[in-house]
């Protein structure tokens, strides 16, 4: 029933009672209830969604699936790179992103290894290593998002003169998982900028999914 909604869909009223006649059958036939029964009742004990929302959702998750394709893919995705048309416009207001906005990018996976260690703990040794490490060359990282939807990510680091660090702001566009991937690469790059060789360092973050997302190149969020 739904094959192709994603490119048809355009918010016609038409179009949305055909679909929600068939899902109110569906409700029906599920519960054994009358015809007489109330709509709103049918969708919250047949727990079907109703066809606006559900025709809504669908076209924006495919819209977000398109725009995150992987790079020079290829194949019928190219249809948001045209420059006009009506259902380019329509899949990129679908999408929800605001004018300016970016999508996180993909590139095909090489199936690369992160070639240090990743450790990933439970709470409570997690929680007793990093108030017992006392190493240097050691940054630990962290995310977070405001009720505003605000994103930021920062790295902090002890010198000999103390504890300083860096903050980034991410935009308003983005998830804590964001943030936290976000701030490991950091912690990285500033790594890497030291440009020492033979020594060990030590990222420490308290997001499970970031540390995972960190071991190799696979496609998904937070692969960029």
């Amino acid at each position: 029933m739904l094959y192709a909604a994603e490119l048809t869909w355009s918010g016609q009223k038409g179009i949305e009672g055909e679909y929600q006649r068939a899902i109110n059958r569906m409700a029906r036939s599920t519960l054994g209830a009358f015809r007489s029964t109330p709509q709103g009742i049918l969708a919250a004990e047949s727990g079907l969604t109703p066809a606006r929302a559900l025709l809504n959702h669908r076209q924006a998750r495919f819209a977000q699936r398109l725009l995150a394709r992987p790079q020079d893919g290829g194949g019928p995705e190219e249809i948001l790179e045209r420059t006009s048309g009506t259902i380019v416009s329509r899949l990129k207001a679908a999408s929800g992103t605001k004018r300016g906005e970016t999508v996180e990018p993909q590139v095909w996976s090489e199936d690369k290894c992160f070639p240090g260690e990743c450790t990933i703990e439970d709470k409570g040794p997690a929680l007793e290593a990093a108030q017992n490490w006392r190493v240097r060359g050691t940054i630990w990282t962290d995310g977070s998002r405001l009720d505003s939807g605000k994103v930021g990510a920062a790295c902090a680091w002890q010198t000999r003169e103390g504890w300083t660090g860096k903050c980034y702001h991410l935009g308003d566009n983005k998830e804590v998982f964001d943030a936290e991937v976000f701030a490991i690469y950091q912690a990285l790059k500033i790594l890497e900028r030291l440009q020492q060789s033979g020594e060990k360092y030590t990222v420490f973050s308290d997001c499970q999914p970031a540390i995972q997302r960190a071991m190799s190149d696979s496609l998904g969020p937070g692969q960029h």
